[in-house]
């Protein structure tokens, strides 16, 4: 829970009260952390104008990227600290970590993707490099043995954070993990 004035908030109502800010923050502010924090290089010549920056001196400029940068940093470090807790709290607290970051961005449940080329099946720990560029590799024993150019597979979301991978067409699957 989040403390705001003595009411408690859920964490996804806080995560929502700070979107707009932190979207807004993330988009146009981005690069402040390389050191280019100010507004005139973030936004065209008609925003900047729209917003009303053109009116303000210099010094009021660099004051004003300068606190929405403070602001900024301090907005991310409070939905850091919110998903992820800190110290004595943060032992065995892997399941809320996870929970918090599915609330925020839910793992799909499958895919599908292609082995580019010649495919001949499984058998041991092979290695399935996709087209999409990621790589599994086979973890639990077994074999399949086929003859398949480009061949189409999902890969599925099991029990526990296991995974399992079957060439779309046949009823055979094996686990996997992915490598990268």
């Amino acid at each position: 829970m989040y403390n705001v004035d003595n009411r408690f908030i859920t964490f996804p109502i806080f995560i929502m009260k700070h979107t707009i800010f932190f979207v807004f923050a993330v988009l146009v502010l981005g690069s402040f952390a390389s050191g280019q924090n100010s507004l005139k290089a973030k936004l065209s010549e008609e925003q900047f104008n729209q917003f009303g920056l053109n009116k303000l001196s210099a010094g009021e400029l660099d004051a004003l990227s300068n606190w929405i940068y403070g602001t900024v940093e301090s907005e991310k470090k409070k939905v850091v600290d919110e998903i992820i807790p800190t110290g004595d709290d943060r032992f065995g607290a892997e399941k809320k970590i996870i929970s918090n970051v599915e609330t925020i961005r839910p793992e799909e449940k499958q895919m599908s993707s292609r082995i580019p080329g010649n495919f001949t099946g499984w058998g041991g720990n092979t290695l399935f490099k996709l087209e999409n560029g990621q790589v599994w590799k086979q973890i639990t024993p077994g074999r399949f043995v086929v003859r398949l150019e480009n061949p189409e597979v999902l890969i599925r979301k099991g029990m526990f954070g296991s995974y399992f991978l079957n060439v779309k067409g046949y009823g055979t699957r094996v686990r996997v993990e992915r490598v990268r």
